[in-house]
């Protein structure tokens, strides 16, 4: 039983000075007992203020119930501990109740029990024992482990497969909808990286796990969103769309990954078959639109002897509906093309000054509405494929003109930086919400506007246009704000890599 009649005899006057001396000041509550830990010597004013009676004023005269939870079982053992083993003792989260004035209030408190020493080191009856309120702390992690069990119960119920890793890359945890998509599942905080069977790059090469994208976010502490195919143990092929990236804890520091794998099997297949059908279409239809452009132009050449002038209008529209029609075929071949990868390439220096000069002027012509600017104040060269960069720009300028149906104007600008070409097509019109932005150069993706009619179209123009750039070496991107136009951007290389 500890309380505070005793005195230091058993604790030399030098060791018991320098003692009251340094824990005065300590932010911790401390406490110098002796008589083999049974009898409080003195206490600091950290210690009197937790375990005081009233919270509205602290007494720097300890009163004999602030000794009584020196007497708790737990604190006890401790304090016994320490003294019988020479040597500290801690004891983290001992939960203690204060009586205050207010009410009962609990604690959770470390005990840290260290032996007092003589000068020679020797040991004597006496313990200092050191006490840390870390109420805050444990229902901190209370409430951080309600939270994540929250979490966790909602990944549970996704239909997404979601799975987590260590920081070594161990899969800790997944989902029922993982298991689904692996057909497997994996052990836990032994198999690395990912839970599938094995994976594949689009172009069927085996890809080690320690290659995957998760195991590329881990290493290079980055968000990364990639394709992939996944092989379950029955030979079954899924194609996943994936989107891993590193978890941190509150201080910022990397704690693991988390990752969202997206079955897309079922939409690529419906692509593919969209795909086959619009390819199909296109080589049925290539013929005989030829052939009826081939009878407007007799027919235009007949007419305009005739002079009737109405007759030729009409004429003309109908011969520019089949053009139309004509480059959605070429579209259309165009896309199937790239996806079999037969699209082929000339790689050329051109004056692409020059070509934007040529395109804007025939473009022009049609665009009676929309005036063109386009001021060069010198010759830019890129090196790629002319006739496929011509097409690239007559779908960015279509698209300018389609896609600002209240506005008058049109500007083109090309520059050269460093080794790149930059041609630039700014519009007035709709413009593109953020969300959208990532995604406008996917295949069949339509601009969603809102409040207004949207423009007629298959996707395939953006597409086309970025495949083509990107397998000519450059980039392609949209800057935009919604009402006030987007300007969209291309880059070539301007000198040929060697």
């Amino acid at each position: 039983m500890i309380d505070n009649s005793g005195t230091t005899k058993d604790i030399s006057a030098k060791v018991f000075d320098d003692l009251f001396r340094n824990i005065d000041h300590l932010p911790m509550a401390t406490a110098i007992l002796s008589n083999s830990g049974q009898t409080v010597e003195h206490v600091n004013k950290a210690f009197l203020a937790l375990f005081r009676h009233d919270l509205l004023h602290v007494s720097y005269s300890p009163d004999r119930s602030m000794y009584s939870y020196l007497n708790h079982p737990i604190v006890q053992q401790t304090i016994n501990k320490a003294y019988q083993s020479g040597e500290a003792v801690k004891k983290e989260r001992v939960q203690i109740t204060i009586a205050r004035a207010t009410g009962d209030e609990n604690k959770y408190l470390d005990l840290h029990a260290t032996p007092i020493l003589d000068h020679n080191n020797s040991p004597t009856s006496g313990i200092l024992l050191t006490i840390i309120d870390t109420t805050r702390t444990v229902e901190f992690q209370k409430q951080f482990g309600e939270s994540e069990r929250s979490y966790r119960n909602l990944m549970e119920t996704m239909a997404v497969a979601v799975y987590t890793c260590d920081m070594e890359g161990r899969v800790n945890f997944h989902n029922d909808a993982a298991v689904t998509l692996w057909g497997r599942k994996p052990e836990l905080g032994v198999e690395l990286w990912c839970g599938s069977h094995k994976m594949y790059t689009l172009d069927g090469s085996w890809m080690p796990h320690d290659q995957c994208p998760a195991a590329v976010s881990l290493k290079e502490r980055r968000a990364v969103k990639a394709e992939a195919l996944v092989q379950r143990p029955d030979g079954k092929m899924r194609h996943v769309l994936v989107f891993p990236r590193p978890e941190y804890d509150i201080h910022g520091n990397i704690i693991g990954l988390i990752n969202a794998v997206v079955d897309i099997t079922d939409r690529k297949t419906l692509e593919r078959q969209k795909d086959d059908f619009m390819a199909i279409v296109a080589h049925e239809l290539k013929t005989p639109i030829t052939s009826i452009k081939g009878y407007a132009q007799v027919l235009a050449m007949q007419l305009s002897d005739l002079g009737n002038e109405e007759v030729n209008q009409v004429q003309r529209r109908m011969e520019g509906q089949i053009n139309n029609l004509i480059n959605l075929i070429e579209k259309m071949l165009n896309a199937a093309r790239i996806e079999s990868g037969e699209l082929q390439f000339k790689k050329e220096k051109f004056d692409l000054t020059l070509l934007m000069n040529e395109v804007v002027q025939d473009v022009q012509l049609s665009a009676k509405a929309h005036r063109l600017i386009f001021t060069p104040t010198t010759s830019v060269f890129a090196v790629g494929d002319k006739a496929y960069t011509a097409q690239v720009i007559i779908n960015l300028l279509s698209n300018a003109i389609k896609y600002s149906p209240k506005a008058d104007q049109v500007i083109i600008s090309i520059k050269q930086e460093n080794e790149h070409s930059i041609c630039s097509i700014q519009d007035f019109g709709f413009g593109i919400s953020s969300d959208q932005k990532s995604t406008i150069f996917e295949k069949y993706y339509r601009v969603k506007t809102e409040n207004v009619n949207r423009p007629p179209g298959v996707g395939l123009g953006l597409y086309l246009s970025a495949e083509i750039i990107r397998q000519m070496g450059g980039a392609i991107w949209v800057e935009s704000e919604i009402n006030k136009g987007s300007i969209f951007s291309f880059s070539l290389p301007a000198l040929a890599r060697q």
